[in-house]
Formats: structure tokens, C-alpha cells, sequence
């Protein structure tokens, strides 16, 4: 009798077992994870410079299984727009994705130091003439030179405009007084991205007691 009686609540402790495990169904996860770009997006980084990458934050509501990026769009050596991907995937197999936009852009530094150029004055159908200008004083939006076009001697200050530092604007600026004449100096132009060469469309402007005369002028800079 002891025995029969084991044996029937075994009996109804498996049938409970399987009443139970028949009642709970898997969970399904449809949700992908949650990425946070971490710092500034887009990030500016000066050209030729490294990148520090601040990561990104990931979440998920059953555990995250790996995270990884994809930085192969960068170019660190020319100005333009890039995309550094970041993908996460959980333990159900979702896979979510951010990015962060980079923006390498020319900056004072890039243009720093000596140069060559050629100066076709006036243009067009003046004669081209060699000369070597220095570019000093660099900040992340300006730069000054110092023998523009081999003109004359003189600091003239250049701003790096656009969201690539790409476009040089010079604004109307005393290049140098003689007797009773003022010579002023503008211009703008645009830099190659590997920030190697600019070219320079400029106008020297002649102000005398009596009136003025303006004559146009192209400068070509390139690296030593």
C-alpha cells in the first residue's frame, strides 16, 4: 500500500511537469539593440591628422551578443564628408546599426610654411612669373601671408571657408601705400583636398587722389 502510494504521486508529479512546461512558451525577441553615437556627430578632425574614435553605447532587453564598425570610408588624407559605421547584434541574432559622419577639413595648419607659385598678372594674358611666399600665424579658420603673389611684403590675412576649409576668401586689405597711392589686395580661391595646391583669382585695386583702377591677377601655390 506504501509502495502504490509513492508510485501514484510520482504519477501525478510528471503529469504536473508536463502540464506546466506545455503552459510556458518561448519568448520570441524581435528587437533590435539601441546604439548611442557617443560625442559630436558630426565630428570635425583637421586633415592628415589621427581620429580618435568616442564610441557609441549599446542596449538591448536580453544581453548584447558583439558590437563592431566599419571605418573603411575614411580618408584621413583628403578633405571630404565620411561615414564611420557601427553595427550591434544580440543573442536572438537582430542586428541594429548607427553611424557618425566625419568631416575632414583643412584648417591653417595644413597650410603653414613655405610655397612655391606662379603669378599670371594681369590676368588673363599676363606673363607668368615664378615666385615663393611663406603662410604664417595658422588657426583652424585663417592664415596670413606673407609675400602674396610676390607682390609686395605685406601679412595678409586669408579665412579657410566651407564646412571642408576648402575655399580661401580674402577680404579687401592694404597690401602696401606709395606716395600718395594705397594698393588693396582681395580675392578668394580653392585648395585641392590633399591640401598640396590652391589657386588664388584676385584683384589689385589702385586708389589715387583722383580715382582708381583695379586690375585682376591669378596666383597658382603648390608645395616645394
Amino acid at each position: 500500500m506504501k509502495k502504490s502510494g509513492i508510485l501514484l504521486s510520482l504519477i501525478l508529479l510528471m503529469a504536473l511537469m508536463v502540464g506546466t512546461s506545455s503552459c510556458v512558451k518561448e519568448v520570441e525577441d524581435n528587437a533590435k539593440p539601441y546604439i548611442i553615437v557617443l560625442g559630436a556627430n558630426p565630428t570635425y578632425i583637421r586633415l592628415n591628422s589621427s581620429f580618435k574614435d568616442t564610441g557609441i553605447m549599446v542596449t538591448d532587453n536580453y544581453g548584447v551578443f558583439k558590437v563592431w564598425s566599419d571605418t573603411s570610408q575614411l580618408n584621413l588624407k583628403q578633405a571630404g564628408r565620411y561615414k564611420i559605421l557601427y553595427y550591434a547584434e544580440d543573442f536572438s541574432g537582430n542586428v541594429a546599426s548607427a553611424e557618425r559622419t566625419v568631416i575632414v577639413r583643412i584648417e591653417g595648419a595644413n597650410l603653414k610654411g613655405n610655397w612655391n607659385g606662379t603669378r599670371t598678372f594681369p590676368y588673363p594674358g599676363g606673363q607668368s612669373q615664378a615666385f615663393s611666399d611663406s603662410l604664417i600665424k595658422p588657426s583652424t579658420r585663417r592664415i596670413y601671408f606673407t609675400n602674396f603673389g610676390g607682390l609686395h611684403s605685406a601679412e595678409i590675412r586669408a579665412d579657410l571657408l566651407g564646412a571642408l576649409g576648402d575655399t580661401l576668401a580674402i577680404g579687401k586689405q592694404i597690401l602696401y601705400t606709395q606716395d600718395s597711392n594705397t594698393y588693396y589686395i582681395s580675392g578668394a580661391g580653392t585648395i585641392a583636398h590633399d591640401g598640396k595646391s590652391f589657386n588664388v583669382y584676385f584683384y589689385l585695386i589702385n586708389v589715387y587722389p583722383s580715382g582708381s583702377d583695379t586690375l585682376p591677377g591669378e596666383l597658382q601655390y603648390f608645395k616645394p
